[in-house]
């Protein structure tokens, strides 16, 4: 919400105040709400969710090396696509023995730029396009990590979505689903973009898990 400019922010401290309650997705959600003086005991808590019968029923396996990376969004700027790829890059290059795999389920304007970006014979990267809903249970069940090094999401849809398939998070702390549900070590690694070695750092870290550990994790 930084940014959005001084109108915004004027009609927001306008309308606020006369609301009886309001709904938001987490606790980032809260925090903004409070900032204009709005009582704690009037903001509720309602994560986004979603129909999972089909991702809990996906068998939990480690599919061993090379780990399969798994991104599901659009393909734009405010996701920092193009971040993650470039810590594949570096990653890829500094590791040649090591074979890296990256598949990403959406479609956007970027995929184009990065179709066409010159690769390390060890990194391969995937794009299935748009996929029906019903199809995204079987590449969660494909993947061993999903990674969402978004810029800026209210919620995102894809962790949930994610965990219930027994895949851990990479995830950016500006999506509040991986605040609220990515515990660091625990079922996910989190970074902040932007700051300098964050995302490269926690990269490092999830490649570095053994399987049995990755498995403990899912």
């Amino acid at each position: 919400e930084q940014g959005r400019g001084r109108l915004r922010e004027w009609i927001r401290r306008w309308l606020i105040p006369s609301a009886d309650a309001i709904i938001v997705n987490g606790e980032s959600g809260a925090r903004y709400i409070k900032r204009f003086g709005f009582p704690d005991e009037k903001i509720f808590r309602v994560p986004q969710t979603t129909d999972t019968t089909a991702h809990f029923r996906l068998p939990i396996a480690v599919n061993g090396r090379p780990r399969n990376f798994l991104y599901v969004g659009r393909l734009v700027e405010l996701k920092g696509v193009r971040a993650f790829i470039d810590a594949m890059i570096a990653t890829a290059t500094a590791n040649a023995r090591e074979t890296y795999r990256v598949r990403f389920a959406g479609d956007g304007p970027l995929r184009d730029t990065f179709a066409a970006l010159s690769l390390p014979k060890n990194l391969t990267l995937e794009f299935l396009g748009n996929l029906d809903y019903e199809a995204l249970p079987t590449e969660y069940g494909n993947a061993d990590i999903l990674v969402l090094p978004t810029l800026s999401d209210e919620w995102g849809l894809v962790v949930v979505e994610a965990m219930a398939a027994g895949l851990p998070i990479l995830g950016s702390i500006y999506s509040q689903a991986v605040e609220e549900l990515c515990q660091e070590g625990i079922n996910g690694w989190r970074f902040t973009p932007g700051t300098p070695g964050s995302l490269e750092s926690a990269l490092d870290r999830a490649l570095e898990v053994s399987d049995e550990t990755l498995l403990r994790m899912k």
